[in-house]
């Protein structure tokens, strides 16, 4: 057994040589097999893949050249882009359709532009000088446009306020801006990045309508609130919109405006007494003002009325009201209006004045008038439900709240016992109940004083 190892190690000591070399020559054989490709990196980052540079320089060469076609000769790529070999470790190659979007999007031209400033702070680039002048009118144009959407409005003048500079210079091809575009950012205006230190009183909402802004834009402004919760000293962030340009506009309008109707009473004996009937309804009048308005950005600063035509009277309100006597309310007494128990009394309850008596009853119970007389109101009435009024002549008037169904209008003359209603037990009711008020001259007093 002994003899047998010793044989082996002397056959791996014999052979090791010629193993060694035909694992290096196997292993040559494969690397310089092993697929090379590029690695395409612009200021050392790699953004893909290629076989060939000819094939990724053409497509640069062509972005350029589109470029320069669009903004001048003088465009130029200021990025460095190099070109490493490397093995192929399954990396995707990218196809020169995919090379054109990938290069579009991360190569950055420079060209030369036009930069305008307002009162010396740089706003937007333009592609030349011809554009900032398009834009100023461009600007101009947007304004009467919008004024001159009412039909009746002519606009006059329009003036920017603030200075507008222009200089030529290298700019991102990227930030140059069409005329259109750069109208609409001069128009609109930046971000004006502002403070508010919360104080005692403050919310959310409050902060919000000072500062013109929605509690959703605090809340974007102001990532780490989570709920609406402040506190006293806490710091808030505020995006304010900052106009670039104050716009200011002449303009002559036509302005109708209504003239309101005056209202006339007529006595009239074939009415009851507190009842009123509209006998000719008021229609309001119209003018026509020729106005000359200042506006700044919009908002009306100034008006003169030029002139001023009267297009239609107002037409007067006529209101009959009646003087004819009401029929006794019986005897000088009230019967009940319905037959229950009292369940609350007149006076003092919780803390606050009850103004009448509740009397207990069914749902759908009939509910009488007290006394004779006109009614003055019938219909919904808030925390009493539906609700009637009668006026019983003498200043003297009674209301029957919560019912469930009204079977009277206003202006209907009702007899002492004739069924006006059913109990029930709408608004700020507990359970069916009828609640009864008497007032004598507008002021309510304890209805146990009318009843026989």
């Amino acid at each position: 057994m002994e003899g047998k190892r010793l044989s082996v190690q002397a056959a791996l000591k014999k052979y090791w040589p010629a193993f060694l070399v035909v694992v290096l020559i196997v292993g040559f054989l494969m690397s310089s097999n092993q697929k090379r490709i590029l690695a395409v990196a612009i200021d050392g980052e790699v953004v893909g893949y290629a076989e060939k540079k000819e094939d990724v320089e053409a497509i640069i060469e062509g972005l350029l050249a589109d470029a320069k076609s669009s903004f001048g000769e003088e465009v130029k790529i200021v990025q460095e882009i190099k070109y490493n070999k490397v093995k192929s470790n399954n990396e995707e190659v990218i196809t020169p359709e995919q090379w054109k979007e990938i290069l579009a999007e991360k190569l950055d031209f420079l060209g030369m532009a036009y930069q305008l400033s307002v009162e010396g702070k740089p706003v937007v680039w333009v592609k030349k000088q011809e554009d900032a002048e398009l834009l100023i009118e461009k600007i101009k144009e947007i304004t009467r446009e919008r004024l001159e959407k009412d039909e009746n409005v002519t606009v006059e003048e329009i003036e920017i306020k603030e200075r507008i500079d222009g200089k030529s210079g290298l700019c991102s091809l990227q930030k140059i801006k069409s005329v259109d575009e750069a109208a609409e950012i001069m128009l609109n205006g930046g971000i004006e990045l502002r403070k508010h230190l919360v104080e005692q009183g403050d919310s959310l909402w409050s902060i919000a309508r000072k500062y013109n802004l929605t509690v959703e834009d605090l809340k974007k402004a102001n990532s780490e609130l989570k709920d609406d919760r402040l506190s006293i000293g806490q710091e808030l962030n505020l995006e304010l919109p900052a106009p670039y340009l104050t716009i200011l506009t002449t303009e002559r309008a036509l302005v109708r405006k209504e003239i309101p109707y005056s209202t006339k009473e007529e006595k009239d004996a074939n009415l009851w007494a507190g009842q009123k009937k509209v006998k000719q309804k008021g229609v309001p009048g119209l003018t026509e003002l020729a106005m000359l308005i200042k506006r700044e950005n919009g908002n009306i600063k100034e008006e003169t009325i030029l002139g001023q035509k009267v297009v239609r009277e107002p037409t007067t309100e006529i209101v009959s009201r009646g003087t004819k006597s009401l029929p006794s309310r019986g005897g000088g007494t009230f019967i009940w209006p319905v037959q229950g128990s009292i369940t609350s009394p007149y006076g003092s309850r919780g803390g606050r004045m009850h103004q009448g008596i509740d009397i207990g009853a069914k749902a759908g119970t009939p509910v009488k008038a007290a006394g004779s007389g006109v009614v003055t109101e019938a219909g919904w009435r808030n925390g009493y439900g539906y609700t009637v009024i009668i006026n019983h002549g003498g200043g003297i008037t009674t209301l029957y709240g919560h019912n469930s169904k009204l079977l009277v209008s206003a202006g209907d003359t009702v007899s002492k016992g004739q069924v006006i209603a059913y109990v029930g037990s709408t608004g700020s009711s507990t359970g069916p109940h009828l609640h009864f008020e008497v007032r004598s001259g507008g002021r309510a007093v304890n209805p146990l004083n009318y009843f026989n």
